[in-house]
């Protein structure tokens, strides 16, 4: 355990041994022979006696020496122990996100009961839907992308650094031999592939990263898939060139895919803050800002169009959506967006692995993984279309556009989807969707948002949870509404007749 989760547990005990004697600081230091401020900088977890200090303490409140040092904790404060245990309170941002972690331990001291019942609670919950500690780490980094709009400046202007003197921000320059000439030749790089014929359960993975050798003499060599694109291959080798220009360590940084392991909120950050320098060095910010501009000044939606900006980058669609939620935002004042990527699990089942939402619209929104998403979304229904035997895959991505009109919140959206098979990975297909909400300002900025000819749908969360009458697109009865509505109406009968016998 680390040194400093001891010296939380040991205050913790501190603490509560006190306040079962209803001693006071001052109380305790005549009693022990320690001063008040030492007391205090140890219950809260800041420092941790010596032997003969801990003897002192032992004799004080008459408890075993043994007792005092044991790591075990008192029944109401054991579910606290168990999460100090975990590692997950030295794993998470507490500052990132607005906790004082001497504040934490101090709440924690101060009501472990309702404390402990809280984080019981939390990580049972867990456990119920098999959440391990990247999914929490994940859904931080999603709050601190939307806190920030999804736009970081600093990591910007290093890539227009980067463009301004290797390139002259000219795309085809930025392709994968330069950036793979820029790691060998200047940060000691081997390149080289690895065949998916020889390990097959490696077909999804699109690369790790080793090293060789000793300190002196240490080499850092990345593996790509064979079968990656060539697209797949330009954003792994760019992120790489992030790790290196943003001086991240080779223990601060992932060596594996992150959706096999986490290892802490710290690593799944830097992958974020590499990813978003090699997405900002393929699709150069001022490029883009002017691509939208001219996307936005048509008067009807046009896919050809939109296609062109995509192979103009030769990106992914998800990299192409991705950067734009990153500008339009800070550039066209379209705060109001959500990205959505959804996988396919076998024909017609459908998983949501990636969502983001600025404004703080969660809708559509992520759910528990037994209900089955709308599938009148654009990103679920090009999924559908992909499935289908008589689906044209001759021009790939598929692309479309639509209006959803959001059956709870009464919001419309304006959505652009893109599917395609996920290539390396076998036998599964993948769709994203870039959506905002169509109001006044959208209208004012975008053009074609007043094209009729768009298709408008009627979407809704699940179809368990779904009211929509006569739904072509159905797959599941509305249990779950209607479970809502028999809670409801026996609510109702209850309360008519509590009227009903008072009168």
């Amino acid at each position: 355990m680390r040194e400093e989760n001891i010296r939380i547990i040991f205050g913790l005990k501190l603490r509560q041994l006190r306040n079962e004697h209803s001693w006071s600081l001052a109380e305790l230091s005549k009693k022990s022979g320690l001063s008040a401020s030492y007391l205090n900088e140890i219950e809260k977890g800041k420092k941790y006696p010596k032997a003969e200090k801990i003897a002192a303490l032992s004799q004080a409140f008459k408890v075993p020496y043994d007792e005092m040092v044991s790591l075990q904790l008192s029944k109401n404060l054991a579910p606290l122990g168990d999460l100090i245990r975990t590692g997950i309170l030295n794993d998470l941002p507490l500052e990132m996100l607005g906790f004082n972690f001497n504040k934490l331990v101090d709440w924690m001291s101060n009501a472990p009961l309702k404390v402990g019942a809280f984080f019981k609670t939390i990580i049972e919950i867990s456990r119920n839907y098999n959440l391990e500690k990247e999914y929490f780490y994940f859904a931080i980094l999603r709050s601190y992308q939307e806190n920030n709009e999804n736009y970081f400046e600093a990591l910007e202007t290093l890539a227009q650094s980067f463009l301004a003197e290797y390139s002259s921000e000219s795309i085809a320059s930025v392709d994968e031999h330069r950036i793979r000439e820029i790691l060998e030749e200047d940060f000691n790089y081997k390149i080289d592939t690895f065949d998916i014929e020889k390990h097959k359960d490696l077909a999804s993975v699109r690369s790790f990263y080793i090293t060789s050798g000793n300190r002196k003499n240490k080499q850092a060599k990345l593996m790509l898939n064979s079968k990656a694109s060539n697209w797949q291959k330009r954003f792994i080798l760019t992120r790489e060139l992030g790790f290196m220009l943003l001086k991240i360590g080779e223990q601060e940084r992932p060596h594996l895919p992150l959706l096999l392991k986490a290892p802490s909120f710290e690593i799944v950050l830097n992958n974020y803050r590499a990813s978003y320098f090699g997405m900002a060095i393929l699709i150069p910010q001022q490029q883009l800002i002017h691509d939208l501009e001219a996307l936005f000044s048509l008067e009807e939606w046009d896919t050809s169009f939109f296609r062109k900006i995509l192979n103009k980058y030769a990106v992914s669609p998800e990299l192409l959506l991705l950067r734009m939620t990153n500008l339009m935002p800070r550039f066209f004042g379209i705060k109001k967006l959500f990205f959505l990527r959804f996988q396919s699990k076998g024909k017609n089942k459908y998983q949501l692995t990636r969502e983001l939402h600025l404004a703080h619209l969660h809708s559509p929104h992520g759910n528990e993984n037994y209900l089955h998403y709308c599938r009148r979304w654009l990103g679920t229904r090009l999924l559908s279309q992909l499935e289908k035997p008589e689906a044209n895959t001759s021009e790939l991505p598929l692309i479309e556009a639509q209006f959803s009109h959001y059956a709870e919140s009464n919001l419309t959206y304006f959505g652009i989807g893109l599917a395609r098979p996920m290539l390396p990975t076998p036998n599964t297909n993948v769709s994203v969707e870039i959506g905002w909400v169509v109001d006044a300002n959208t209208k004012s900025k975008i053009k074609f948002l007043s094209d009729p000819s768009i298709p408008v749908r009627t979407v809704n969360t699940t179809c368990e949870m779904c009211g929509i009458a006569d739904c072509e697109s159905r797959v599941k009865d509305p249990t779950e509404l209607d479970k809502k509505k028999a809670f409801k109406n026996i609510k109702t009968q209850l309360k008519e007749l509590a009227e009903t016998l008072n009168e």
